[in-house]
């Protein structure tokens, strides 16, 4: 897990974020028109999160977050990073430093969650082995 001090300067360099989100697969990192088929590029523009992808033949426009993790929310990807590792860290006072209503805040956590708990269930982690011992607390957990 990254620190909070490696989260800011990351979230702090616009272009190098969206470049490491890019090499992580959590963006893509180009497009094909689909009205035309050419390669799109991407562009400065002045949305959400300053580039978008846009064909050089037709000029249609794609967000760079078209089909991915972020697709449909308002937030700012530096905000959702931010978000995430405070989520990751335990930090409950998450919204109130980063000035989130709660409905979104408890919506986003929520997403959080089920990503992560559809990562586990797909990647099983197998605990223990030869000559190890896993002990396990009986904690019971409810809502």
């Amino acid at each position: 897990m990254l620190s909070l001090l490696d989260v800011l300067h990351l979230i702090g360099n616009y272009p190098f974020l969206l470049e490491w989100f890019c090499n992580r697969s959590l963006l893509r990192r180009n497009a094909s028109c689909s009205a035309c088929g050419t390669p799109m590029t991407v562009q400065a523009e002045d949305v959400i999160d300053g580039y978008i992808f846009r064909c050089s033949n037709c000029y249609k426009k794609l967000s760079i977050r078209k089909g991915s993790f972020f697709s449909k929310s308002k937030l700012m990807i530096s905000e959702i990073v931010l978000l995430i590792n405070l989520w990751a860290s335990g930090v409950s006072q998450a919204l109130k430093l980063l000035n989130i209503n709660e409905h979104t805040g408890v919506d986003w956590y929520n997403f959080i969650r089920e990503v992560c708990s559809f990562y586990l269930i797909n990647n099983l982690i197998r605990l223990g082995g030869p000559g190890i011992v896993v002990n396990i607390d009986k904690s019971v957990v409810v809502k």
